[in-house]
C-alpha cells in the first residue's frame, strides 16, 4: 500500500477500518490521447413504450478530453495477499452495470493469475491503461 500511496498520492483515500480490516479507495483517471467521442442514446419516453415499437430515441454525440475516474474501493482481508484477494467494488458514473461487471471479472482474472501476490498496483495499472480497450472503447464510447 505504501507504493500505491506514493505513486497515486492524492488519488488514494484511506477509509475507516471495518472490523479491524484496512479499507481504502483509489480514484483512477483514464488516459485519453487528445480526445474521445462519446455517443449517448437518449430516450425521451419510458422504457415500456420503446419496447413496444415507438422509438423516440435520438443520439447525442460530443467529444471529451477527460472522463470521471473509476473508483476502486478495497477491503483487505487479514490473509491478503497470501490466501485471499481484496474484497472490492468498482464505481464508474459513466458506465452501465454490465460493463462494470466486465471490469470486475477482469480484476478477478488478474488475481487468479497472480494468486498469492499483491495485486492492487496491477489492478490500478490495468484499469488506468487497459480498461477502455477491454470494453471496446478504443475509438468511441457508446452509452
Amino acid at each position: 500500500m505504501l507504493v500505491v500511496e506514493s505513486i497515486y498520492g492524492e488519488n488514494v483515500f484511506n477509509l475507516d477500518s471495518w472490523k479491524g480490516l484496512r479499507c481504502f479507495q483509489i480514484h483512477i483517471n483514464i488516459d485519453i490521447l487528445g480526445e474521445i467521442g462519446i455517443t449517448a442514446k437518449v430516450n425521451s419516453v419510458n422504457e415500456v413504450e420503446t419496447i413496444s415499437g415507438n422509438s423516440d430515441d435520438f443520439l447525442y454525440s460530443f467529444k471529451v478530453q477527460y472522463l470521471p475516474p473509476i473508483v476502486l474501493t478495497c477491503l483487505l482481508p487479514k490473509s491478503y495477499p497470501s490466501h485471499q484477494p481484496p474484497i472490492f467494488t468498482i464505481s464508474v458514473k459513466w458506465l452501465e452495470s454490465a460493463k462494470i461487471l466486465s471490469l470486475c471479472s477482469m480484476l478477478d482474472s488478474i488475481w487468479t493469475e497472480q494468486q498469492g501476490q499483491e495485486v492492487i498496483y496491477h489492478w490500478v495499472e490495468w484499469l488506468h491503461g487497459s480498461s477502455l480497450s477491454h470494453l471496446g472503447f478504443d475509438e468511441e464510447i457508446r452509452l
